[in-house]
């Protein structure tokens, strides 16, 4: 189950989730069954966000920090990856895996 100050948070964008997270880190942060369809999360601080079940349909993370995130049946359809840092990333289960961009992405 998401936290959802931590969603409200992120929806807010990019420059204010990663001052969020620098100034208070937390390890984690649980987004599961939340819809970020379509947003753009370029260069966010998403290390260790839990993604399970989330529709990402059309969501950006290129360049994202997302190193051991898990994306446990999420609907990753069309998600751009490019350039993100997937390292220990579980993204064995996601939906649509082959229709995302993981061009340049870091494994």
């Amino acid at each position: 189950m998401s936290d959802q100050m931590l969603v409200n948070i992120l929806k807010q964008g990019v420059s204010v989730w990663n001052e969020f997270r620098h100034h208070q880190w937390v390890e984690n942060p649980d987004f599961s069954g939340e819809d970020f369809s379509g947003l753009d999360f370029t260069g966010a601080d998403l290390n260790g966000a839990i993604f399970d079940n989330c529709n990402l349909t059309d969501t950006n993370f290129t360049e994202a920090i997302l190193h051991s995130a898990s994306f446990t049946n999420a609907d990753i359809n069309r998600a751009n990856f490019t350039r993100a840092d997937l390292r220990h990333a579980v993204l064995s289960s996601s939906i649509h895996r082959d229709n995302a961009d993981f061009t340049d992405a870091i494994f």
